[in-house]
């Protein structure tokens, strides 16, 4: 099995699990989202019945909400970068792959070059 293949099974590999990782951090910040509604109402409940000491604790696990669904977001955005580097990352070893055939190619052609050369130069004495 070629490297170039390997790499690429490899980029396959890594974006099947962003994929499903992103799946599950959608899943994740739905629910969130569900929450932080539900918590938005619960407050509206309790604050239209005038009790303040219940409306702080929902305020507070609302706070807490909307910090897990700010880290869920970065945590997303984090996991497509490390999807991009790898494809990155393969398509520079395909790079390097086809400059290290390329200057086998060179060094073969430079040698015949050189063996036509001096078997010219060898027909001129």
């Amino acid at each position: 099995m070629s490297k170039d293949k390997r790499s690429r099974d490899m980029v396959h590999a890594i974006d099947k699990d962003v994929r499903s990782g992103k799946r599950e951090m959608n899943r994740s910040q739905m629910e969130l989202q569900r929450q932080e509604k539900s918590l938005i109402s619960e407050i509206k409940k309790y604050a239209h019945q005038g009790d303040k000491a219940m409306c702080a604790r929902l305020a507070q696990q609302l706070i807490s909400v909307r910090k897990h669904m700010a880290q869920n977001t970065q945590m997303s955005v984090q996991m497509s970068q490390v999807g991009c580097q790898a494809r990155m990352c393969a398509a520079q070893q395909r790079l390097v792959n086809i400059s290290a055939n390329t200057s086998k190619t060179l060094a073969a052609v430079n040698k015949v070059s050189t063996l036509m050369q001096n078997a010219l130069f060898l027909m001129y004495l």
